[in-house]
């Protein structure tokens, strides 16, 4: 798989991330938002994304994924635990408290989600780690993390599911150190990406739709990365 786009921090792909072999143990993160299989559609405004018709798939696609990941580091993953079961060693519900309700749901609901659920482990595929637990991050925090969801500043989202930069800055900073490389499989709108160099990171990132591959790459070129 070609480079779509690349300078000294970051390579971003086209494509599907089951096809990308990075070599193993090449990585110190694995963080990702992977579709979630809900068909997402948000009013009109964004088409349906790729892959979110279901999420039989996903768990798949991880499994390759993780084998890039240095063994007993972290990940974090966005939506649905699909990623348990793949680690010997126990994971960790983590919230992220968006500070606002959801615009989508069935409006007879009296209660609107307000929140996303992270799944939090170390990775290890060796029987005699499975009494390691999570793994410590760099300072011990509340599993609840609270981060407003705010737009990108143009007056909407550029990807319905984008994640707010500063909070995968946060999760980067926990469990990483300087230079070190973050691995997004699912990359989006790229806020991994960018919040990764924000940080002084090297980043790898994956993302199946072209429209979002040029998101990418203008955000990774112009002002969010010189801030």
């Amino acid at each position: 798989m070609e480079p779509y786009y690349s300078d000294d921090n970051v390579t971003l792909y086209h494509g599907d991330c089951r096809d990308l072999a990075l070599p193993r143990g090449s990585v110190d993160l694995l963080l990702t938002d992977p579709p979630y299989g809900i068909a997402h559609k948000s009013r009109g405004r964004h088409e349906q994304i790729a892959g979110d018709d279901s999420n039989d798939w996903v768990e798949d696609a991880l499994r390759g994924c993780l084998k890039a990941l240095s063994i007993n580091r972290h990940f974090y993953v966005f939506g649905p635990d699909v990623v348990s079961d793949l680690t010997v060693c126990p994971t960790v519900e983590l919230i992220w408290d968006k500070g606002r309700m959801s615009a989508g749901g069935p409006t007879a609901v009296p209660w609107s989600p307000g929140h996303e659920r992270i799944t939090f482990g170390l990775y290890s595929p060796y029987k005699s780690h499975s009494n390691v637990g999570a793994g410590a991050v760099r300072l011990r925090r509340s599993s609840i993390i609270k981060f407003p969801k705010q737009n990108n500043g143009r007056g909407s989202f550029t990807h319905p599911n984008e994640k707010p930069v500063g909070l995968m800055r946060a999760l980067i900073e926990c469990s990483t150190q300087f230079d070190e490389v973050v691995f997004d499989p699912f990359a989006g709108s790229g806020s991994t990406l960018v919040a990764a160099v924000l940080e002084g990171r090297r980043a790898i990132g994956v993302e199946i739709d072209e429209r979002y591959c040029d998101v990418i790459a203008r955000r990774l070129s112009v002002e969010e990365v010189a801030a």
